[in-house]
């Protein structure tokens, strides 16, 4: 088990191969595209700047949305 204090973040990977679908939670917060047979949700993005480039830079180079 890694020590809390070096862990820098956490990956859940939980609800993968869900189909996203506006809701009351979602709509006003974020907007989702009727198709998203190539997109990726990753929540919490909008609070480090760095793993939202670095998810940005991986989704480029293996082409998802």
């Amino acid at each position: 088990m890694r020590p809390l204090e070096t862990t820098r973040i956490d990956i859940n990977f939980d609800m993968i191969g869900r189909n996203e679908a506006p809701s009351t939670q979602t709509t006003g917060y974020i907007y989702i595209d009727p198709d998203t047979t190539n997109e990726l949700n990753v929540i919490g993005t909008k609070y480090s700047r760095d793993a939202r480039s670095l998810i940005e830079q991986s989704n480029e180079k293996i082409g998802l949305s």
